[in-house]
């Protein structure tokens, strides 16, 4: 590996992304370490979740006309450390940009094998490297969001961003009660619960998944006969030699089959699902194994799960006693005597530490949030009860953050202006609101529709930014 210059300064992969976006910091064109000629034709979408960092870029590689995806790393042999020559996410990468090159090869791969160009940032730039961080800096063209930083004042922002989140909300309510019309109430709880298990990577699969194994086929059984219908449905049993867990579920799952005449309850392909790069906890099969652990625990009989909800709900100060509320979702590894779970990551996978749970507190948070508060205001609203539906409302004011991602770390340092990792004290009603506005005007780049803005014109925003920018280079 080479030896890196001292003077080489503390840079993140966010700032190098903003350096493909400005093009006089870099050379025109690029050269890759092949020795390959590549010019910017249009830089893509800047992708701020997962998967490559530039969507839809178009290049010119030597002389060609390419479209794909770039990727952004510190260092080259980064592509390798966050096994991206192992996801498919990554096929469509036409360039893998690095501030070092320090894997030693002339390109990296891809999962299919293909060979992706590198190019070395450092040796690319138009100035000296030490002086990136102030260039970044010192234009507006280098920050994202261009609201002024004290008009609105950060608490009418921060207003608008709950009346969002109010929104986003009874979105979910409305769509909770379509689904109720169509099937039953309870059988709508369990499809959000399941959406809520299955986080971003798997929430297609669990919608598959719910509506090919209903609620009600599952009430009374014993966790084990739940788990086969789930895990068989999802195509996630393996053959019966892998290990006695296998073995079992196969069995219990080829009886089932044998009996049962519902053509919805064919069986999904394991493709369906989306195995890497996931954590382990949110791995597909644990998630099926919760949902198995969560039914078996709560669903005894039509409504039970929800009646025990609103029981925990009504308890105590909306502002405390959250670690109770968690735990009516939060499922134990050992629950019903079986520590399968607590000694696998996958079935026939031994996990090299013990784990407690299967739906630890950050999921069961989730699960309030999208699942548990919108019931209960659908309920209420069914039942006409005002005080259920504001106890509801109060909850969901009160709740303690959720778990920061890249939307709420970029509307609280963008948008509201605040230091790198403030997101985390927002409440988890400000981060619903965050949330929403980075999808719905932030990404499209909606700016000048953007509900922080209230009356303002944002070209006129710009205008007074612009207009700032050049007495400060006069100064």
């Amino acid at each position: 590996m080479p030896r890196l210059s001292a003077q080489t300064p503390q840079l993140t992969e966010a700032q190098l992304c903003q350096t493909w976006l400005r093009p006089g910091l870099l050379r025109s064109p690029l050269r890759s370490i092949d020795g390959r000629v590549i010019e910017r034709i249009d830089p893509g979408r800047w992708n701020l979740g997962d998967g490559p960092d530039f969507l839809g870029a178009a290049l010119k590689i030597d002389g060609a006309l390419k479209r794909g995806d770039v990727e952004f790393h510190l260092n080259s042999g980064d592509w390798t450390i966050h096994r991206h020559h192992l996801d498919a996410r990554y096929e469509r990468v036409a360039l893998h940009a690095a501030l070092n090159h320090t894997g030693g090869g002339l390109y990296v791969r891809d999962s299919s094998l293909r060979p992706v160009p590198i190019v070395e940032l450092r040796s690319q730039l138009t100035f000296p490297l030490g002086e990136l961080p102030r260039m970044l800096e010192s234009s507006p063209e280098a920050r994202e969001c261009p609201l002024p930083d004290g008009d609105p004042p950060i608490d009418a922002r921060l207003n608008h961003i709950e009346t969002m989140a109010d929104i986003r909300l009874l979105r979910r309510v409305e769509k909770m009660e379509e689904k109720a019309s169509a099937y039953s109430l309870e059988e709508a709880f369990y499809q959000a619960l399941g959406d809520a298990l299955g986080y971003s990577e798997n929430r297609a699969g669990f919608a598959k998944l719910t509506f090919r194994v209903p609620l009600r086929s599952l009430l009374g059984l014993p966790l084990l006969e739940i788990e086969a219908r789930l895990l068989g449905t999802a195509g996630l049993i393996p053959p019966s030699e892998t290990d006695e867990r296998a073995a079992l579920l196969r069995r219990l799952w080829t009886a089932y089959r044998k009996n049962q005449q519902n053509p919805r309850m064919g069986e999904m392909s394991r493709q369906e699902w989306r195995f890497a790069p996931t954590r382990r906890g949110n791995a597909p099969t644990r998630r099926v194994a919760a949902l198995a652990a969560l039914t078996a625990r709560h669903a005894d009989r039509l409504g039970s799960m929800l009646d025990g909800m609103i029981k925990e709900a009504a308890k105590g100060d909306p502002g405390r006693g959250w670690r109770r509320r968690w735990e009516y979702f939060a499922a134990q590894c050992g629950d019903q005597g079986d520590g399968y779970w607590a000694e696998h990551d996958e079935i026939g996978r031994p996990s090299r530490r013990r784990s407690r749970r299967l739906v630890g507190e950050s999921r069961a948070r989730d699960i309030w949030i999208n699942a548990a508060l919108p019931a209960l205001v659908l309920i209420a609203e069914r039942r006409g009860d005002e005080e259920l539906r504001e106890r509801a409302f109060q909850l969901y004011r009160a709740h303690p953050p959720l778990q920061s991602n890249y939307k709420t770390r970029w509307i609280a340092e963008n948008a509201l202006r605040q230091p790198a990792g403030s997101d985390k004290r927002m409440t988890a009603r400000q981060q619903q609101g965050a949330t929403d506005l980075y999808s719905l005007f932030c990404r499209p780049r909606r700016c000048a529709e953007c509900p922080l803005l209230g009356a303002r014109s944002l070209a006129a925003v710009h205008v007074e930014n612009q207009a700032q920018y050049v007495i400060e280079r006069q100064m």
